[in-house]
């Protein structure tokens, strides 16, 4: 015989020698609210479905796991029957779905001022000056499930020794300017807050690069250095040789914080992501509709290069980047593998995980206290007269220009083309001007262009 059964949202009851089950939809939707499922309101107006543990802690879940937690609510209770009833009609259908209680989450990125890391064991804030550990239940404001790195926090004083430490080191090429310059760069990254006013992508280049090699070398460490950074926020890689305008981060998730962007190549335009940089970050994803993350939580940028990587000339461009130029210290004549002895990260035990972390923290304090600590150019801007002109013709300026003068450009440039003949053949005069106002800006030169008696000149007064 089957008795009146009242569940949390259905009921069992007797009819005709068999059992009847009703399912009522609101005490459904308070079931699995009660679980912490809510209805992720979008700026767009759209929602997604999440959930929610902790307080704080959101993860984007699909709706097949609101069957899941009734089937083992049902079979806990030995209660077949009503999921038997439940699957009949689909519950979990979106048009209940949308019934959930909505919010609208505000991610707390920290500030200008303090910075927070998440662990299994709570929430690293940091500060300029200290750093504190609290719960997710204390912690004000929400965070991505997939954020929280899987370890426990524990810090260790020798963060100086850790191994990624000496590796960042040898990238800075032992010179401790540069050292302390990277730092800020690592800590900038690991930050997630983005000031309005000043959020510029990071860009790795080699310090050693020859402009006058087809085939760039690399194998420098940039990428190790990104995976490092990988290891306290998560970050989105992409393949900088299929980089393409359609569905550039087609698998970016809300949750990234970084993007890297591995090894793009010669003809990379930086100008495509200006307006990732500066605004909204808006990306496409296949078959799906435009998605957008709000600048406040989209990623910051990272961009390693064996080439020099430009975009339009000035101020606009250079107040969007900063260059780092990683030294030659590794390269096919030394490996990370064969320094270390072991491969970073993959062969590490909990002491080493332990400085690692602290050497990270510290990185983001001295980035609160210090800002991003821009580095002296080594080769980056000779590299740069010669990516926007040629180096060719660099080495023929430096060679003809020793004291003030004016020159005739139609016979300066025939003089050209005769040296590097039959390279520089069809050259126009149009882009050997341009080129000769950029050499002279490079240099610092006062220059004009005049004409006089139908010739065309270019003067160059060189300070003293």
């Amino acid at each position: 015989m089957v008795e009146n059964v009242n569940g949390s949202f259905y009921k069992i009851a007797p009819n005709n020698g068999g059992a009847k089950v009703i399912i009522e939809k609101t005490k459904l939707l308070t079931f699995w609210e009660s679980l912490g499922y809510r209805k992720l309101i979008l700026k767009s107006g759209k929602y997604e479905l999440v959930k929610v543990t902790n307080n704080s802690i959101v993860e984007i879940v699909e709706d097949y796991r609101l069957a899941g937690e009734v089937r083992n609510h049902l079979e806990s209770l030995n209660h077949q029957i009503v999921f038997e009833e439940f699957l009949k009609k689909d519950y979990a259908s979106n048009s209940l779905i949308k019934n959930l209680k909505g919010i609208e989450i505000t991610f707390n990125n920290g500030n200008s001022k303090e910075a927070q890391f998440f662990y299994k064991n709570g929430v690293v804030k940091i500060s300029s000056e200290r750093y504190s550990i609290i719960s997710y239940v204390e912690f004000e404001g929400y965070v991505w499930k997939h954020q929280i790195i899987d370890r426990d926090f524990n810090p260790s004083s020798e963060y100086g020794s850790a191994e990624f430490a000496i590796f960042v080191k040898n990238l800075a090429g032992k010179n401790l300017e540069r050292y302390r310059s990277l730092r800020s760069i690592i800590g900038y990254l690991l930050h997630s807050y983005k000031d309005p006013v000043n959020s510029p992508a990071i860009i790795l280049l080699d310090e050693d690069m020859d402009l006058n090699q087809e085939e760039a070398k690399g194998g420098k460490g940039k990428s190790l250095l990104a995976k490092g950074i990988g290891k306290i926020v998560p970050y989105y890689f992409k393949e900088g040789k299929n980089f393409s305008k359609n569905f550039l981060f087609s698998g970016l998730e809300k949750h990234h914080k970084v993007i890297f962007l591995d090894d793009v190549k010669k003809d990379f335009d930086f100008e495509i992501l200006y307006a990732i940089i500066t605004g909204d970050f808006s990306f496409e994803k296949k078959f799906k509709n435009e998605e957008v993350i709000p600048f406040p939580e989209s990623p910051k940028m990272l961009i390693s290069s064996n080439y020099m990587v430009s975009g339009v000339r000035g101020y606009s461009e250079e107040r969007r980047k900063v260059e780092f130029e990683i030294s030659s210290y590794y390269g096919r004549h030394l490996t990370p593998i064969q320094d270390f002895g072991h491969r970073l990260f993959d062969d590490w035990d909990e002491m080493e995980w332990r400085k690692f972390d602290s050497f990270m923290i510290i990185c983001c304090r001295e980035y609160l206290r210090d800002g991003l600590i821009k580095p002296k150019s080594i080769n980056l801007l000779d590299n740069k007269l010669k990516t926007d002109t040629d180096p060719k013709f660099v080495e023929f300026m430096d060679e003809e220009i020793k004291e003030d003068c004016r020159i005739d450009k139609k016979e300066f440039l025939n003089k050209f083309k005769e040296k590097y003949n039959p390279e520089f053949c069809g050259l126009s005069p149009n882009l050997f001007s341009k080129w000769l106002s950029i050499w002279a800006d490079f240099k610092a030169y006062q220059s004009d262009h005049k004409k006089s008696n139908g010739k065309q000149y270019f003067e160059i007064v060189i300070k003293k």
